[in-house]
């Protein structure tokens, strides 16, 4: 499977995220060196779980990986800064199940390949496509405990489900809307020029969505 297809029909393979002034702000901030980044709002270990994962959903080809052009920290800026507090919550809940589910499959969370990674991502994303309704009602029924300040306990599954289908939507924006994928992969056009008003995206530009 070519992941990169999900930059083509970003609405049909994940979730969708409006590319607004503050997220693109957001996204602008994020130029840290990769090798010294030290998540601000969430803990080392689910910086390195959030690495690893955004990793295999957007992999380095003859193009960056996720990881390259900044995505996880965006994902971290953007938890901390954009999310409303129960938002806020509900992600970090999800993320410490992930990692707990991680750990229990793999042991130390440093030690986890790309390969167990994506082996666990396409068992647990398959799995979900086929109790998602199940899975969504458990997440909302998260989300309401956390609201009321009740005690939250989750099925392993329906957890997994909600932290990487959450992190997807965010990678996939942050990467379609980084500035190297922006004016070096996707189409772009700096300075406007003819207009063509009938063509298809396969005509125009490979069938590539156009860069903001």
């Amino acid at each position: 499977m070519d992941r990169r297809k999900a930059l083509r029909n970003i609405g049909l393979s994940a979730g969708f995220m409006a590319a607004s002034p503050g997220l693109l702000s957001i996204l602008q901030s994020c130029t840290t060196d990769q090798n010294t980044w030290v998540p601000q709002t969430l803990t080392p270990e689910q910086g390195a779980v959030l690495r690893g994962v955004v990793d295999v959903i957007l992999p380095k080809s003859d193009t960056p990986s996720a990881s390259e052009v900044n995505v996880p920290e965006f994902i971290d800026k953007f938890v901390g800064s954009a999310m409303t507090i129960d938002e806020q919550k509900l992600f970090i809940f999800s993320l410490d199940g992930l990692v707990g589910n991680l750990k229990s499959e793999y042991g130390n969370i440093e030690k986890i390949s790309s390969e167990e990674y994506e082996a666990y991502l396409t068992k647990h994303l398959r799995e979900a496509a086929k109790n998602e309704e199940t899975h969504n009602a458990a997440i909302n029924s998260y989300s309401e405990a956390i609201k009321n300040g009740e005690p939250v306990v989750g099925d392993p599954a329906a957890i997994s489900f909600s932290s990487l289908a959450k992190i997807r939507e965010m990678a996939v924006f942050a990467y379609k809307n980084s500035e190297m994928v922006g004016e070096q992969v996707l189409p772009y056009l700096p300075v406007p020029g003819g207009y063509t008003g009938c063509g298809s995206l396969e005509e125009l530009t490979g069938g590539k969505a156009w860069s903001l």
